[in-house]
């Protein structure tokens, strides 16, 4: 199961871009309806943010919390290129979330 986010804004090398981020959690039933809803980041567990380049080389990033369903991250002293962002965690049922932008 995977909940996107639609894009990834470019940013230049050595400025300080932060990006404030409000994943949704998207689930589908057996029938094939979807549902989806804010995530409640203060009740997820094992949080990490990852930037990965195309060749799939990851970036841990720290990140901050700015409410319950959003936090920040911020991309100074990446290398030039093109990424995408991957969000994996545990939610409040167990279940193993992973959401990303490519």
């Amino acid at each position: 199961m995977a909940d996107t986010i639609k894009t990834v804004p470019r940013f230049v090398q050595g400025n300080s871009t932060i990006l404030a981020i409000k994943p949704m959690w998207e689930d589908m039933d057996a029938k094939g309806g979807k549902s989806t809803e804010a995530a409640d980041l203060t009740k997820v567990s094992d949080m990490s943010v990852s930037v990965v380049t195309t060749f799939g080389k990851r970036y841990p990033m720290d990140y901050n919390l700015i409410d319950d369903n959003t936090f920040s991250i911020d991309l100074v002293g990446l290398p030039v290129g093109s990424y995408g962002l991957e969000v994996k965690c545990v939610d409040n049922g167990g279940l193993k979330r992973r959401y990303y932008a490519a």
